[in-house]
């Protein structure tokens, strides 16, 4: 996965872990991506993201998609 430029506080710049953006996400969770648009427009479908790169656009970590899944029953 490609690495984000990503802006924060100090915990995120320790944080050397992958970034997934929303079409990375939407590969992962086995949907396609204009859903996962729907979702993040209706505002509390998916995850909260775990920050944005510096274009304003969100991303998470993998630990945060899992445990979405986990609670939303996706495989």
């Amino acid at each position: 996965m490609t690495s984000l430029p990503f802006r924060g506080n100090d915990r995120d710049r320790a944080d050397f872990g992958t970034r997934y953006t929303l079409a990375q996400l939407a590969r992962r969770v086995r949907i396609s991506e204009s859903y996962a648009r729907t979702l993040l427009a209706k505002g509390d479908r998916l995850p909260k993201a775990d920050g944005t790169d510096t274009d304003g656009k969100p991303w998470w970590r993998p630990d945060t998609i899992d445990r979405w899944c986990q609670d939303t029953g996706r495989p």
